[in-house]
């Protein structure tokens, strides 16, 4: 199951006459006396062999020549074209240096264009592994889903690779590479392929799976875990799926194990045999672990029906249903499943009739996140009916000890919210959560479970300062707000980024999309010292296996 990953990577070597160039960053803005690398490329990734660098203004800026790549130095206020030529083509970069020795807060120190005829696509983080590898990656999609252009991109914007992927870029490695599942773009998968720059120690390596590849995570030594959902054919009502682990450095398959099943089971005089189903049960979203293993929550479900007939027709109110549903908290390693607890478990039964939906509450397994200090932060949702039969959502934060549940924290949800709530955890030392839904911004203390602040706004928490203060994007307002540990907003500065992320600590930057252009920008914004340690999770609203289930248990319930 191992083999040379599809797509073309192309970085180092030399260009064909006929590809057109690109500056990597495509535009500049620089303060006085500061000094920025900008490098040059073809459309499809390659580097110039011998490179001409010249600059519209000299007064402006200096430029020095190092092959494809160039040092720009700021000289004096004003603007000037930047322009590279090799194998008869040109290109140009604008350059901008402001009188300021330092530049103003929500100013764009670089951008990236995205590839023109291509759709722009979120950012990926990438794992900085040496002085050569990538800080994080841009995806272009195909509009017609056939395939992606990923540019393995610097801090400061320079292009360290690209590859042509045919199929759907999914995140960066613990080794500076580019994991993806190939085939048509956004569908489902049976082939995880790793991607990497030519001269990487980790080789590309491709996978094939025994079914559709649903989810994956990756420990803090590389192995990496896939959840795969097969579905056989001589009989399509006993799907199941199961769990892969394989050598993040290989791609090599070490272990694999099933899932335990979920059942759902038919009995009474309406049936003339009782019918048992196996289903997969549910795994939450994988998160990483450290001890080469990774967490999950994991939904184990047992339905069962039994219905009571007249002339052959069912008689409703007359029938049962029982159900039993738990929610574990579940360690996975290259052995299988390790349960840690049970963080919810619900035994219903009543009669089938229309109010039973009533009686029945639901939830849909999270994600899962180890802190610095060992503890874990798990997250749900869930659903349930009121008595005029609406859904009602509410959203949970557990924190755990040494497998105990020493604080929970449960907020009211929105079940026709579309958009997902954002949750930016952060635990140095004292966990706490910030939660935003896009109307609220919330900050939750987790060692006491109380609510530290609330404010109305729509602006999304993406940055921890170790002041115990958080940055938000308001991308309403363009505009980025510093909110301290009381709910005071500090500071306000612009920012037009969609996507805002840390991709280098400690620099005094952000990095995003440009919600206009969709260029990759890197942003300026004062120099805080982040914590040091926190984790961003969009956690969907849309409760769509919430949903699901509930439709299923009418539907075989009718």
């Amino acid at each position: 199951m191992l083999a040379i990953a599809a797509g073309t990577i192309a970085a180092g070597a030399q260009t064909k006459p006929s590809e057109e160039l690109t500056l990597y960053p495509s535009s500049l803005t620089i303060a006085m006396r500061e000094a920025r690398l900008v490098s040059v490329a073809t459309r499809s990734g390659r580097a110039p062999a011998r490179v001409d660098w010249t600059i519209s203004n000299p007064a402006v800026a200096t430029i020095a020549a190092y092959g494809p790549s160039a040092e720009i130095r700021a000289a004096s206020p004003g603007r000037a074209l930047i322009t590279a030529r090799a194998n008869g083509r040109t290109t140009t970069s604008e350059l901008t240096v402001v009188e300021e020795q330092e530049l103003r807060l929500g100013t764009t120190r670089w951008s990236v264009a995205p590839i023109s005829g291509l759709a722009p696509r979120p950012l990926l983080d990438a794992t900085r592994v040496d002085d050569e590898g990538p800080d994080l990656f841009a995806v272009d999609g195909d509009p017609m889903k056939r395939f992606a252009i990923v540019r393995a991109l610097r801090a400061d914007g320079r292009l360290v690779w690209q590859a042509n992927i045919r199929g759907t870029p999914w995140a960066g490695d613990q080794f500076g590479g580019l994991l993806a599942r190939l085939g048509t773009l956004d569908q489902p998968s049976r082939t995880l392929a790793r991607f990497d720059r030519p001269r990487s120690k980790v080789p590309s390596w491709r996978y094939r799976a025994r079914g559709d590849i649903d989810d994956f995570a990756e420990a803090d030594d590389g192995t990496i875990f896939l959840t795969i959902q097969t579905h056989p054919r001589l009989n399509v009502r006993d799907e199941n799926s199961q769990v892969v682990v394989i050598d993040g450095k290989t791609g090599l398959e070490s272990s694999h194990f099933a899932l335990p099943p979920s059942t759902w089971q038919m009995t009474g005089a309406c049936v003339p045999k009782a019918t048992l189903v196996r289903r997969p049960s549910e795994l939450g979203s994988l998160g990483e672990g450290a001890n080469g293993g990774v967490y999950a929550e994991l939904l184990v479900t047992h339905d069962t029906w039994n219905r009571v007939c007249q002339k052959g027709r069912p008689v409703y109110g007359r029938g049962r249903f029982r159900i039993s549903r738990e929610l574990q908290l579940v360690r996975l390693t290259r052995m299988g499943f390790a349960p840690i607890r049970t963080l919810w478990r619900e035994d219903a039964e009543g009669v089938d009739t229309l109010d039973r939906l009533k009686s029945v509450e639901d939830v849909a397994p999270g994600p899962v996140v180890e802190l610095k200090s060992g503890e874990l932060i798990a997250l749900r949702t869930h659903v349930t009916a009121d008595a005029s039969g609406r859904l009602q959502t509410r959203f949970s934060v557990a924190r755990l000890a040494r497998g105990e549940i020493v604080r929970e924290v449960v907020r009211p949800g929105d079940a026709k919210a579309s958009k997902p709530w954002r949750v930016l955890i952060d635990a140095p030392d004292v966990p706490r959560v910030y939660f935003a839904d896009g109307t609220t911004l919330h900050a939750i203390d987790l060692s006491t479970g109380n609510l530290s602040w609330s404010m109305d706004t729509s602006a999304l928490p993406f940055e921890a300062i170790e002041t115990n203060s958080v940055a938000a994007n308001d991308v309403a307002r363009n505009q980025v707000i510093e909110v301290n540990f009381r709910g005071v907003v500090l500071r306000t500065f612009p920012a037009r980024v969609d996507d805002p992320r840390m991709v280098v600590r400690g620099q005094g930057v952000f990095h995003g999309i440009d919600p206009q252009t969709h260029a990759v920008v890197e942003v300026q914004e004062p120099g805080y010292v982040e914590t040091g340690w926190s984790a961003m999770l969009d956690v969907s609203t849309m409760f769509e296996e919430v949903r699901r289930r509930f439709a299923d248990f009418l539907i075989e319930t009718r």
